[in-house]
């Protein structure tokens, strides 16, 4: 919407008027790479092809000189040097204070982010671990520490493996678990879904009428922006849907529309949700008590054959440590 009123207000002020082939450009580098609109507007040359690949090709280069310039102070550095530069627009953008007397610095967007834990891996395995946990000491910064933590599960479950989950709430220490598998992914596009129609279509049986089995164990994560409550998911047997929410927050809620979303387009014969959430230790405890999830009263359409459950999956230091990189 924000870039929407921005082409309004542009096209207002421009003696030229603005193009459908133009707004098109604008509105897929701002879904791909999320910069703010009119930074978007300013960098990104829409009125040729060659225009719009030469000026993001050399958007994304200037986000890489200066995620190697962080890299390489080991994140220590703050963004004052980015912002005083006036390049701001590329990895930092400033958060004015209540008084309007001073700012906060922060990594830009989610996509940033993703790069940012990209070449940090390419960098260094450990140096990447390093930094992810001096993201997480400053608040300022705490969003793309969760996104970095976010990248890390996502890589976790692609690469394969066993993995254990506690029922919660946990209650006088008596822990229920249940164990999983992901298969390995050999290619990672095909892990993605774009929307829940999208994620059926791959999903379905032959008759169209269940689960296919061969889909089982496959760990699928959404496409681009924020899918409602769901990080990423799999399917826990024909009958279960398995909800990732990845979080370093003290707590956290899953809402009712993304999964509504997701069984709405789904096959019938799921009958079970389990809503995972993925923690890092030092948030452990916090995940021993129920969060707030969905019920099958929240669903609609309602299904009469429709139960929650809720797990607590910890991914521990050292686990993360061992978890090689690939960009999301």
């Amino acid at each position: 919407m924000r870039l929407i009123i921005s082409l309004i207000i542009d096209s207002l002020l421009s003696p030229e008027p603005v193009t459908r082939d133009s707004i098109n450009k604008l509105y897929t580098t701002y879904v791909c790479l999320g910069p703010v609109p009119r930074t978007c507007m300013k960098k990104i040359d829409v009125t040729s092809e060659q225009g719009y690949n030469n000026s993001v090709e050399s958007y994304i280069n200037e986000i890489d000189r200066q995620i190697a310039a962080f890299i390489a102070h080991g994140g220590r550095e703050t963004f004052a040097r980015t912002i005083d530069s006036n390049a701001s627009h590329c990895m930092a953008i400033m958060d004015p204070s209540d008084t309007g007397r001073a700012y906060t610095s922060r990594i830009i967007t989610r996509w940033v982010s993703y790069r940012l834990y990209e070449k940090a891996q390419e960098h260094s395995q450990h140096d990447c671990f390093m930094l992810f946990k001096h993201l997480s000491r400053i608040p300022t910064l705490r969003s793309s520490a969760g996104w970095f933590f976010k990248s890390y599960v996502h890589n976790w479950f692609l690469q394969g493996g066993t993995f254990q989950a506690d029922q919660i709430p946990i209650v006088d220490n008596r822990i229920r678990r249940i164990k999983f598998k992901t298969i390995k992914s050999t290619s990672y596009s095909n892990n993605f879904f774009t929307t829940a129609s999208h994620l059926a279509d791959l999903v379905k049986g032959s008759s169209g009428r269940g689960i296919d089995s061969r889909v089982l164990q496959t760990y699928f994560l959404p496409y681009g922006r924020n899918y409602p409550s769901v990080d990423g998911l799999m399917f826990y047997n024909l009958k279960t849907l398995m909800v990732f929410q990845i979080t370093i927050a003290e707590r956290h809620e899953i809402k009712s529309v993304g999964v509504a979303e997701l069984l709405k387009a789904l096959p019938k014969a799921i009958e079970n949700i389990y809503c995972v959430f993925v923690v890092p230790q030092e948030r452990a405890d916090h995940y021993s008590r129920a969060q707030l999830i969905p019920d099958k009263e929240s669903i609609a359409p309602p299904r009469e054959k429709l139960s929650f459950k809720q797990f607590r999956l910890v991914f521990s230091d050292e686990s993360m440590q061992q978890v090689v990189g690939h960009g999301m």
